[in-house]
């Protein structure tokens, strides 16, 4: 059995720019990774989707990625990651 961490994994506990905090790996796979993560600034967590960094200079896939960001909705005023709690349970 191995005990070698993941890059995605080694992020966990990561204070990244802007202010989230990566809590947990949800999963990963051919083009990134799905962290639950803590929005500090307003005390919530978020999904947190990263793309693969070899994919980072590929325009097809960072199109889809942010096509694929923006399709999202913003949370309503009043939800503090309900929603979120729902999915992080279907997938673990």
């Amino acid at each position: 059995m191995s005990t070698e961490r993941s890059p995605a994994e080694a992020l966990v506990g990561t204070i990244l720019e802007g202010g989230y905090r990566i809590d947990g790996l949800v999963g990963e796979g051919g083009m990134g990774a799905v962290f639950k993560a803590r929005q500090i600034s307003m005390d919530r967590i978020v999904a947190l989707k990263t793309l693969s960094a070899r994919l980072a200079d590929n325009r097809e896939f960072t199109a889809r990625f942010n096509s694929c960001a923006l399709s999202i909705p913003a949370p309503r005023p009043g939800e503090r990651g309900e929603q979120l709690q729902d999915f992080l349970a279907a997938v673990a």
